[in-house]
């Protein structure tokens, strides 16, 4: 199959060469280091279109850094020489071999290098090629379309509750809370071999104002389809990207977050009134956007993380379902977290709230519990003799004492020799 081409009429210029794209990656708010990567090629640089890829390395912060570099700087290289050997093949080909071929490296890689041993990657592709999108992906890193306003996945997880869903067993919903919903089934470096998904519905053609989401799960497992679409539409690639990051840490950031967004001509109408303050308007409502039932957030230490991360709120809501309902509505229930180590190593609470939350509602909270802790550590290392006297124990010794005396003179009595 022939690569598809653009209809070169007199003075057209295909989208290939007028994308609007940016990708940002983020650590997070719980991981040390950051295991996913991202990367981009131009025509000049493949010999066939704009390359993009994302990838979400696993196996450890060392080892699965270097399977997503390696699947990222493999798919790029492997691509441009597949297109400058086999001119004829088709861009899904193309694209397919070079994620194969960075399989295989992952898995030479992991099966010699002891320090590598089960490290993996998922990864997510696309070529732009004059008019036309080609995706393939492996793992659970996704893309998106956004058309007309409105969000489609393009693609489908690799994953066991993608299995469940598609056997009817569970809900799409159900799946977003499921307690395996990040294990995945497919993902580079596990085995030499691997089966690369293209959609069976592709290529897909390119109309002005087609903009497409490559992700990796720290994002969209935190931050649901709605806003992906809000913030996309409402802002250039440049502020959606970083928009979209900040949502994902404001609702507890558990992962690497890496988001690559491309746009094809020119965006919505809406990007021509955009203010770069428009997006933390937005984003105090989305953060907060489920809490008029029970929501679970992250308060991290004021005193630790400063007045001004405080302020900006990272602390954010995450999903509600395994948590337990307070007993009254609109209590705030402060209990202690995990120690996920948040970025900075802040200490942090888990508040549990049934009722709409403001700032200085979590603020308020987290400063009880704080007060509570101090109390705590104030009273177990006061000196014993604060605490206050025995008095039980020398009652006790004392009746102790007073029966044996009286046995003692019993004894004496009957049995002293006359």
């Amino acid at each position: 199959m022939a690569p598809l081409e653009p209809n070169n009429t007199s003075g057209y210029t295909p989208f290939e060469s007028r994308l609007i794209s940016y990708a940002r990656t983020d650590v997070g708010m719980a991981r040390e280091k950051n295991e996913d990567n991202l990367g981009q090629a131009s025509p000049q640089e493949t010999g066939r279109g704009w390359l993009f890829v994302v990838a979400d390395g696993m196996g450890g912060a060392a080892a699965g850094r270097t399977a997503s570099t390696m699947a990222v700087e493999t798919v790029k290289t492997a691509y441009r020489d597949y297109v400058r050997k086999r001119p004829n093949d088709s861009t899904f080909e193309a694209l397919s071999h070079a994620i194969e071929a960075a399989n295989l490296a992952i898995y030479k890689r992991a099966s010699q290098d002891e320090s590598c041993r089960g490290m993996g990657t998922t990864i997510v592709a696309m070529a732009v090629v004059g008019d036309v999108a080609y995706t393939a992906h492996v793992g659970d890193s996704r893309i998106y379309r956004i058309r007309d306003g409105r969000l489609e996945r393009m693609m489908r997880d690799h994953t066991r509750v993608q299995v469940l869903v598609d056997q009817g067993i569970i809900t799409p919903s159900e799946a977003n809370t499921h307690q395996e919903s990040h294990v995945i089934n497919r993902n580079l470096g596990g085995r030499a071999d691997v089966d690369v998904d293209t959609p069976s519905d592709g290529p897909f053609k390119l109309v002005t104002g087609d903009t497409y989401l490559l992700c990796s799960d720290g994002l969209h497992g935190l931050v649901e389809d709605d806003a992906i679409n809000e913030l996309v539409n409402m802002a250039p690639p440049e502020h959606s990207t970083a928009a979209l990051i900040e949502l994902a840490n404001r609702r507890g950031g558990y992962d690497n977050i890496t988001v690559s967004v491309i746009t094809a001509g020119k965006g919505p109408d809406a990007w021509a009134q955009f203010q770069p303050g428009d997006t933390e308007r937005v984003l105090e409502r989305l953060a907060f956007e489920d809490t008029s039932d029970t929501a679970l957030f992250e308060a991290h230490d004021p005193d630790v993380l400063g007045p001004a991360d405080f302020d900006t709120q990272r602390l954010m809501a995450i999903s509600a379902s395994g948590a337990s309902r307070p007993t009254a509505s609109g209590r705030i229930a402060v209990q202690d977290g995990e120690d996920k180590k948040p970025r900075g190593q802040a200490a942090h609470h888990t508040i549990m709230l049934d009722a709409p939350v403001t700032a200085a509602m979590i603020q308020q909270a987290a400063a009880q519990q704080k007060a509570r802790e101090a109390q705590q550590k104030a009273s177990a290392s006061a000196p014993s003799e604060k605490k206050g006297f025995p008095w039980f124990l020398i009652i006790a010794l004392g009746v102790v004492l007073f029966f044996l005396f009286v046995a003692a003179a019993v004894a004496l009595f009957f049995f002293w020799p006359s």
